[in-house]
């Protein structure tokens, strides 16, 4: 590849992530867990407490809070706004492009670099998890960062003690966003690449106290003032509940040992399929002079996705934290060919991928179009218009440069049509589907007839995520002994699934002052207000 040409993609990335982004924040945060982690944000700036995390003005034990001071950081800063509470995603994404950059530079070369980053940040994955309101984000970040440092740190490059203590400070964050696996995956990937490379004496070069103080400290100190807030029951739910139990028998998420199996190739779509260039003769001979890099990175992501695939609870964005490592690992293989084509030896490894891939987008285009019709919040192709010739004209034309070769038209084509695939979604479909997703007209309704410290409830139905716009508790009733009573105060809310109505007129036997009807995620939410 001609000189520049690495930074030519990179500057393509610089340019329309944000516009992505800018389109991204003109949505509303959608629930459940947009408006949960918002709303914890938003009551340890009302409460001034930032060590107990708490949601719907009850102790909320489900995370630990490097995130919600994010979140509330940006908030405070911004206001309580969507744009503020996406800003904790997209800046780490940004800081991750960055740091797998750095990493791909120091285990091959400049260019391996720029490719890995072009490639991170055109994984489907990677560009919608940046647009949401998640910790997965920052997780990955952290994850990368210590990852980075802590090879610098073994090949003793840069004051290696140093870097050896920003991992271990890394992986201190990574404990307090999102909990045992911001250890265990670094863990993994280290011990494994040393026994690996036959140098387990060098596990005494990483150990310091330093460092350990700087990993445990933090979260220590954090736990300890939760618990005198929280009690003994906040220190069980969080260790043993939240951390413990998702990893041997999970409360939620549960899937079977194999299915990381079986969504990992369409989950990682585009570039997964391009896994293929490494049983190329030509490439292997090629990676041989990068034998240890390659052999870091597929520690990082083969330990990663066998611990993913063992513990209990399994989403498949789980598997965010091991992007960086699977994007500079295609990024090395591309990088020879790139240069020079003659390399690749079975050019039918690059043709098939690239041939199936553009196959894919044309089938995918007209599936997207047939699918349309069933879902009640799109209104037909109308609202996909901006996808099919995205699509289809991607498929077309990376069909015609991959069948003659054209590799480096080929990769750029590739990362263009998932940025812009990307880019349609959330300038085009987001903005038509979010009032679907959105509580936020329920709650201006609710706020336009009663402005402060609205009393609402529901009759079997969590919408505590409205507390984020209210800024009161929301109840919810269980039985319709507890509506009866709910109903007997005066400018209270009352919401109802729509199924539920003939029991709730029964129930209270008098007319109901119907205020809204709201259709959001498929059920018909009744808003009712008493006089």
């Amino acid at each position: 590849m001609p000189p520049g040409k690495p930074m030519k993609l990179i500057l393509m990335l610089a340019l329309f992530l944000p516009l992505i982004y800018a389109g991204s924040m003109r949505r509303d945060l959608t629930f459940p867990d947009e408006l949960r982690y918002a709303e914890v944000a938003r009551e340890m700036l009302e409460s001034g407490n930032g060590i107990l995390p708490r949601f719907n003005y009850a102790v909320y034990p489900d995370k630990p809070p490097v995130f919600f001071w994010a979140l509330a950081a940006s908030m405070k800063l911004f206001g309580e706004n969507p744009p503020a509470a996406l800003l904790p995603s997209m800046i780490p994404a940004i800081l991750t492009l960055l740091m797998t950059y750095l990493l791909g530079k120091e285990i091959f070369h400049h260019e391996a670099g720029l490719y890995g980053a072009w490639i991170l940040g055109s994984f489907f994955l990677f560009l919608m998890m940046s647009q949401v309101v998640r910790m997965d984000m920052l997780m990955t970040l952290l994850i990368t960062a210590s990852h980075y440092f802590f090879y610098k740190g073994l090949k003793g490059r840069g004051r290696p003690k140093y870097r050896v203590l920003a991992g271990y400070l890394c992986i201190g964050a990574a404990l307090i966003t999102k909990g045992p696996v911001g250890l265990i995956l670094p863990l993994i990937t280290i011990l494994s690449y040393l026994f690996l490379n036959k140098e387990t004496k060098r596990i005494k070069s990483l150990y310091t106290f330093r460092g350990l103080l700087l990993m445990l400290g933090i979260p220590l100190l954090w736990l300890s003032l939760a618990s005198l807030q929280g009690g003994e029951a906040y220190l069980r739910d969080i260790l043993l509940k939240q951390s413990a139990g998702r990893v041997i028998e999970s409360f939620s998420h549960a899937k079977p040992v194999y299915y990381y199996l079986l969504y990992f190739p369409l989950l990682l779509i585009p570039w997964s399929l391009f896994l293929a260039l490494f049983l190329d003769p030509g490439i292997r001979n090629d990676l041989s002079k990068d034998r240890d890099g390659v052999l870091f990175l597929l520690c990082w992501v083969l330990g990663a996705l066998i611990f993913f695939s063992l513990i209990s609870g399994k989403i498949l964005i789980y598997l965010l934290p091991l992007t960086p490592a699977l994007a500079l690992l295609i990024a090395r293989a591309f990088s020879p060919i790139l240069k020079e084509p003659g390399i690749l030896q079975r050019p039918i490894l690059f043709k098939l991928p690239a041939c199936l891939l553009s196959g894919i987008y044309i089938i995918g285009a007209f599936g997207i179009y047939a699918a349309s019709g069933k879902a009640p919040f799109i209104k037909g192709g109308r609202d996909l218009l901006p996808l099919f010739p995205i699509l289809i004209l991607g498929g077309i034309f990376l069909f015609y440069h991959a069948n003659r070769m054209h590799i480096l038209k080929s990769f750029t084509l590739i990362g263009l049509v998932s940025i812009f695939v990307t880019g349609a979604v959330t300038l085009w479909l987001a903005p038509r589907i979010n009032p679907y997703l959105s509580l936020k007209p329920m709650a201006q309704r609710i706020l336009s007839l009663k402005k402060d410290h609205p009393e609402a409830a529901g009759y079997k139905v969590d919408l505590r995520y409205l507390t984020f716009y209210l800024k009161t508790p929301y109840d919810k009733l269980n039985s319709s002994e507890e509506v009866v009573r709910f109903m007997e105060k005066k400018q209270a809310f009352l919401i109802v699934d729509e199924n539920d109505l003939p029991l709730i007129r029964e129930t209270l036997q008098r007319p109901l002052a119907e205020i809204g009807r709201f259709p959001i995620k498929g059920v018909s939410y009744l808003l009712f207000f008493t006089l």
